[in-house]
């Protein structure tokens, strides 16, 4: 499961949250093979703000991704301007060792307004 969260903090401030997990067709929680993701924030008309890449797994060098739901939040913006939530080149592998996403896979958010 792949997630873009938008969220505001009063009127003019927001931020985007990333959240992967694997899980079975049931629903119950497992553990993602690998994950590469990285989350970003977006005003309209203006170029995208993003925050650090997030990576766990053992096939990229790195710690297993745990039996847990993997967060990752980008910088916060303010001012009044419509925004949505975005991520870049996001790769998941699943615990049956298929690649989900690879380079250039985006998920995105609706726009919403800062009220000011």
């Amino acid at each position: 499961m792949h997630c873009a969260n938008l969220y505001m903090i009063g009127t003019t401030t927001s931020y985007a949250e990333n959240e992967i997990y694997c899980q079975t067709v049931l629903g119950a929680l497992r553990e993602c093979l690998g994950i590469i993701e990285q989350p970003g924030i977006c005003k309209v008309g203006q170029p995208c703000t993003y925050g650090g890449q997030g990576i766990c797994g053992a096939q990229w060098g790195h710690s297993a991704c745990g039996l847990r739901r993997v967060k990752n939040y980008s910088p916060r913006i303010t001012g009044c301007a419509s925004v949505r939530a975005r991520t870049i080149d996001t790769r998941i592998i699943l615990p049956d060792q298929y690649l989900a996403g690879d380079v250039g896979t985006s998920t995105e958010t609706a726009t919403a307004t800062q009220t000011c």
